[in-house]
């Protein structure tokens, strides 16, 4: 009897003892593979990191204040800078690679050659530095309409612990910002504006069913990607897409259309002349007058930017429609 206790207890202490090595053999390869993932990340950054320093020492930047009186935008470009006028954008890709290097902590610098509604030339530089301020340069003196005293060389810093640089989408530009990560809407300094691509999904058709409710219903709650809220006006709003017929909030949030989509939409009939439209003195909010449905794009000055789809002769008024009398 004592020997087959004992061969129990043996047999306990083995099956434990497997566990226990088991458990041990199981964390060391746990961490080694957290190891070898934190160092990879480290090499990806280092290496990320050494491309745009590489891409910036092959950016011709003199020092702003070096530029000549009329700098040409072809030397500009050259020099990798990037050019914004109302009608195009180029080199604009290495703005939108700065925002992201930006708002994760990787330094990196560009500059920015607008060109005011007269023709004047502005010239901008941004620098994030190893130390987490971007370092921002306005050069004025080129602005023949802005006063004497404003028309010099600005400069200022933001601490990427307080501000990241966003950008605002309106119609067919990219508005973009620096942003205080704890204060709203109204603590924006602008930057620049630039204008991209319309692309949108081109195989569907928004469909507006009016209804004897002239209430407003809400389609989409406010969040990302969309920083804006979507409603009906006294209807239903569906989505024909390859033939079939979907409610819009769930085509939206199948990810067969997105609101990018039909804001893209609009704006592009808008360009190409199909279908009219009137704005509000309020930031931009935009009408899109179709022949069954108007689409409003609320676009204020205390940001809100709230989509309403319903019936022709709908007006906006203090964050709400209604129809007009």
């Amino acid at each position: 009897m004592k020997r087959k206790y004992l061969k129990f207890i043996i047999i306990i202490v083995i099956l434990i003892t497997i566990l226990l090595l088991g458990i041990y053999i199981y964390k060391m390869n746990n961490n080694n593979i957290k190891k070898l993932e934190n160092q990879n990340q480290i090499n990806t950054q280092n290496e990320s990191s050494s491309n745009i320093k590489e891409n910036i020492n092959k950016r011709n930047y003199a020092k702003i204040e070096d530029l000549p009186e009329e700098y040409m935008v072809e030397q500009a470009i050259k020099d990798g800078c990037i050019v914004l006028t109302y009608k195009e954008s180029k080199n604009k890709e290495l703005l939108q690679e700065f925002i992201k290097n930006v708002n994760n902590n990787i330094p990196d610098y560009i500059r920015i050659l607008e060109f005011t509604v007269e023709g004047d030339q502005i010239i901008k530089d941004i620098e994030l530095k190893e130390d987490g301020v971007i370092y921002y340069t306005v050069d004025n003196t080129r602005d023949k309409y802005m006063s004497k005293e404003d028309r010099i060389i600005q400069k200022e810093q933001y601490n990427t612990n307080e501000y990241r640089i966003i950008e605002d989408e309106y119609k067919n530009k990219q508005n973009v910002y620096f942003e205080n990560k704890n204060e709203d809407f109204n603590s924006r300094k602008y930057i620049c504006t630039y204008i991209f691509d319309l692309e949108y999904n081109k195989n569907f058709n928004l469909i507006y069913e009016r209804q004897k409710n002239l209430g407003i219903t809400e389609i989409l709650k406010k969040k990302e990607p969309y920083n804006y809220s979507v409603y009906s006006f006294g209807g239903d709003v569906k989505v024909e897409i390859n033939g079939e017929k979907l409610d819009l909030k769930e085509a939206v949030l199948s990810n067969k259309i997105s609101m990018n989509d039909i804001i893209r939409k609009c704006v592009d009939d808008e360009l190409n002349g199909k279908v009219k439209t009137s704005e509000y003195s309020d930031g931009g909010t935009t009408i899109y007058k179709y022949e069954n449905h108007w689409i409003i794009k609320c676009n204020t000055l205390d940001g809100s930017r709230d989509v309403f789809i319903g019936m022709p002769n709908m007006i906006y008024s203090n964050g709400t429609v209604q129809l007009s009398t």
